[in-house]
């Protein structure tokens, strides 16, 4: 309880605060680099809905600056580990709510193995090379993949690739 009576509050948002004004010009620079990439992922998409586009730059911004100012009041060898900590743990629960599921070309084969994991099965057997395959999909050129699926190549006692493979929409 002796914590709680020496925990003031009003004196770390001050700390805080005067810390915000101190490393100005590094969370301008994080800034101007998160505006920049952001420019660089304009689609046809993020002008038809750009609310989602606005609201992830606010909270990528709001949780870097935060993060600067943590860095900076905890620059110290003995406190890396938290400041490496707060970092890794804002990003990536952005990272893992930004985006979407089934949104990468190999994402179904991520929610496989997770489901083949937690049924126990730590390494399980890919079947297709009696086929000639190596993938659920062929390899058009690049990073293109075909639209035509390899039935019968994959992991045959996994439910999660027959459901995610029905439902994921592929475009062309």
């Amino acid at each position: 309880m002796d914590f709680l009576n020496n925990f003031d509050l009003k004196n770390i948002f001050n700390e805080y605060k005067d810390m915000l004004f101190k490393s100005k010009k590094y969370w301008l620079i994080y800034l101007v680099l998160i505006f920049v990439l952001g420019l660089s992922t304009i689609n046809k998409k993020n002008f038809i809905h750009p609310q989602f586009v606005i609201l992830t730059f606010i909270l990528v911004a709001i949780l870097g600056i935060f993060c600067i100012v943590f860095y900076f009041l905890h620059d110290s060898d003995e406190e890396l580990y938290k400041v490496g900590f707060v970092i890794i743990l804002c990003f990536g629960i952005v990272c893992a709510l930004i985006v979407p599921i089934c949104d990468v070309s190999d994402e179904t084969e991520h929610f496989t193995r997770a489901e083949i994991t937690s049924r126990g099965i730590l390494i399980p057997h890919w079947t297709g090379e009696d086929l000639g395959v190596s993938g659920l999909f062929n390899r058009t050129g690049g990073q293109t993949y075909s639209t035509e699926r390899n039935d019968g190549a994959g992991f045959y006692t996994i439910n999660s690739t027959k459901f995610f493979s029905k439902n994921l929409k592929i475009e062309e």
